[in-house]
Parts: structure tokens; C-alpha cells; sequence
């Protein structure tokens, strides 16, 4: 086996290892960044062990939905809830950019999302006031004490605003500006007593997401706790006679309100991920046979001189394909970093982007055995089916 293998031109083999790198990490980085995208978008209402989105029934999506502020007081007034942050949801443009405000109370907004002021502070207590996601100010090039204008992609509506604070939390909220809710509730042009939607965070041995939504359908009665103190901002709010609104809402986790909007109107599931990476990987089958073919024709010559000195064609085939294999397993793994790399350079500078979010490159090591496995294969069997041409076609020619 070693003497057919030593007949392999190291200079004529650097190519189709440089061509089968680019390769893999074409693929890498494709499925990186598709992926990327899917638990991008499935994460735009964040995460969080026992929390939960209350909206609109007939709503997409929690961001656009409209549901009534007193639904606050019902909920936060239900034994097994431990905070609730109310929130406003709308769409802006700072120049030519658009960009997604998020109004919150300060206060219950940071018992339950994970905020980290990087500079500044998280300081929401006037209607020009805001804090801004490190990823956010790094795309708009601003710092703490600068002045953006607002321009609301609903209404009519202007809004100046200063930046008192940069933070960072890890999630999809650094890609959004916070301001104080009530003036996201002008951008949005909805009245005092609406908002988008509730974050509920609760204490899941005493109370399930299905007992919480039949409490507010008043379908079961369950346990309320002792009066606690509103927020200051939401007693701001807080509108002595507020409308009756009458309307279906739904309970779901963060990833889980988004995971059903994209199934149900955007047609985007895990699935489809799986398939946008086998389509890719099927896209490259052919480059990587001719490849290979190129890598055998270049060694036609040697090959043909083992033939003639008795060496048998299936000796010659396990050997060599035994060879590519070897060859692919280190191209494979060269790709893994090279995609990988570049998908992350793509991603700190805002080169991937989901509308104004930032993606954040994601390969499950599930998704990388596959990949591996697949592309490992393809070249086996390319090398096998190669090698077999070019001996059958040399024979006849003898």
C-alpha cells in the first residue's frame, strides 16, 4: 500500500487540497450563517427558564401585537407569577437605518432580562432618555451622551432622544434601543392604556402556562397574591377609567412564539435548515468529483507503470481512495475553521444581518458530524468511481 501511495506527486495533490478546503468551508459557512439566521430569528424575544410571552391570539407576531395595559395587573395579581415587564414594541429609522425600539418599565424589565451596562448607566426616567445594545451603537456609531433622532416607521412621528447608557446581554435585545415606555408608545401611536405585549417570568412549580391563560379567560380560578406596589412609570400610565378590551391572547415561551410564526407564515422550520445544507452540500458534489478525477489524470503516467508491474485494480483503488479520504478528513477539518472564521468576521462586523439584528454564526455539533460524514463520503465514493474510470479506460487502451 505504501508503494502505491508514494506515487502521489505532493506538489500535483496541493491543489485538490486547497481546491477541497475552499470547498468545506464554503459549506461551513453557508450552514453557519443559514443557521445562524433560523436561531437568530427564533431568539428575537430572548430566552429564559420559566418565561413567558403573553399577546395577541389573532397577532404574527408578539412584536406587532396590541393588547391592553390593566391585562398587567391581572397577571402580576396571580399566585405563581414573580414579574411581569410590560413592553412596546416599534419600528424606527436613524437615518437611513432601520432599527427596532423596545419601551419597558427599567425597573421590571431588569428583574427578568439579564442587562449588563457596559458604559453609562440604565437611566429611563425622562421621555428623551435611552439605553442602547452594544451591538446597536457599534452599527450606528454612536456612544454614551450622543443625540439620535427617531423617525417612526408608523406614525408621523419625530422623537430626539440621548443616549445615557450602552449595555450588552448576550441576546438579540443588543441589537435594540430601550427607551421609557410611554414614549415608544408615541412612536408606535398607540394610547396610554395598550401595549405589545407582556414578559412573564414565573415560578413553575406553582403555576403551568395553562393554568395562567385560563385564569385571564376566567375559565379557572386561581390564587392571587396581596396587592404589590406599581412601577413608577407604569403608575404614570395608569388610566382610572380604562376601556374594557375583550380579546383572546396566547401564552408561549420566547423561542416558541417565534417558532410558530415562522412555521406558520414564513414556511421556516429546522427542516428546512437541514435542507438548504443538504442543497448545498449536493451543489458541490461535482466540484468535488472533477477534483478529485484532476488529482488521478495528473498521476495517469504512475499509475499506469504500477498497472504494468502487477499491480491489481482493486490493490490500486482501496489504496488511493483510502488516500483521498485521509486528504478530505484534513480538508474537512481546515474548512471547519477557515468557515468558521469568516462567518464569525461576517458577524462582528455586521456583515450578516437579520434586519437590524446581528447574526450570530451557529453550528450544532450535530450539523458538523453530518456535514463531515456527507462531504467525507462524496469524496469516497468520487474517488472510487474516478480512479475506476481512468484504469478501465487505460486497459483498453493496452
Amino acid at each position: 500500500m505504501a508503494a502505491y501511495i508514494s506515487v502521489i506527486s505532493l506538489r500535483k495533490i496541493i491543489p485538490f487540497l486547497i481546491t477541497f478546503t475552499l470547498v468545506a468551508a464554503i459549506i461551513f459557512f453557508t450552514s453557519a450563517s443559514f443557521n445562524g439566521l433560523y436561531q437568530t430569528a427564533i431568539e428575537l424575544m430572548g430566552s429564559g427558564e420559566n418565561v413567558l410571552i403573553i399577546y395577541g391570539a389573532n397577532a404574527k407576531t408578539p412584536q406587532t401585537s396590541v393588547i391592553p395595559l390593566p391585562l398587567y395587573d391581572k397577571v402580576r395579581s396571580v399566585e405563581g407569577v414573580k414579574n411581569v415587564s410590560p413592553e412596546v414594541v416599534a419600528a424606527a429609522l436613524v437615518g437611513d437605518d432601520a432599527i427596532i425600539v423596545r419601551g419597558v418599565d427599567p425597573e421590571s424589565f431588569q428583574k427578568i432580562c439579564n442587562i449588563k451596562i457596559v458604559r453609562g448607566s440604565f437611566e429611563l426616567s425622562n421621555s428623551w432618555s435611552a439605553v442602547i445594545g452594544r451591538n446597536l451603537a457599534r452599527l450606528l456609531k454612536v456612544d454614551v451622551g450622543d443625540l439620535i433622532t427617531l423617525r417612526s416607521a408608523f406614525t408621523y412621528s419625530f422623537l430626539e432622544v440621548k443616549i445615557l447608557g450602552v449595555f450588552e446581554s448576550g441576546s438579540s435585545l443588543d441589537d435594540e434601543l430601550i427607551l421609557p415606555i410611554y414614549a415608544v408608545q408615541w412612536l408606535r401611536g398607540l394610547p396610554r392604556d395598550a401595549i405589545s405585549l407582556l414578559r412573564v417570568e414565573i415560578d413553575g412549580e406553582k403555576l403551568s402556562k395553562e393554568d395562567l391563560l385560563l385564569s385571564l379567560r376566567g375559565e379557572k380560578k386561581v390564587e392571587e397574591k396581596q396587592p404589590i406596589e406599581q412601577p413608577s412609570i407604569i403608575r404614570l400610565l395608569t388610566i382610572p377609567e380604562a376601556r374594557e378590551h375583550v380579546g383572546e391572547y396566547v401564552a408561549r415561551s420566547p423561542e416558541e412564539s417565534m417558532k410558530v410564526f415562522l412555521e406558520k407564515n414564513v414556511r421556516i422550520n429546522e427542516a428546512v435548515v437541514w435542507g438548504i445544507v443538504i442543497l448545498v452540500i449536493s451543489g458541490c458534489i461535482l466540484l468535488i468529483y472533477l477534483a478529485i478525477s484532476l488529482v488521478f489524470t495528473s498521476h495517469s503516467r504512475e499509475l499506469a507503470i504500477l498497472s504494468s508491474l502487477g499491480a491489481s485494480k482493486k490493490k490500486l483503488m482501496s489504496s488511493l481512495t483510502a488516500l483521498i479520504i485521509a486528504f478530505s478528513i484534513l480538508s474537512v477539518t481546515l474548512g471547519l475553521v477557515l468557515g468558521g472564521a469568516l462567518s464569525i468576521v461576517f458577524s462582528e462586523n455586521s456583515l450578516l444581518l437579520l434586519g437590524s439584528y446581528t447574526v450570530k454564526p451557529s453550528l450544532s455539533f450535530d450539523l458538523i458530524i453530518a456535514i463531515a460524514i456527507a462531504v467525507t463520503v462524496i469524496s469516497a465514493v468520487s474517488a472510487w468511481l474516478g480512479l475506476s474510470k481512468l484504469l478501465d479506460e487505460w486497459l483498453r487502451e493496452v
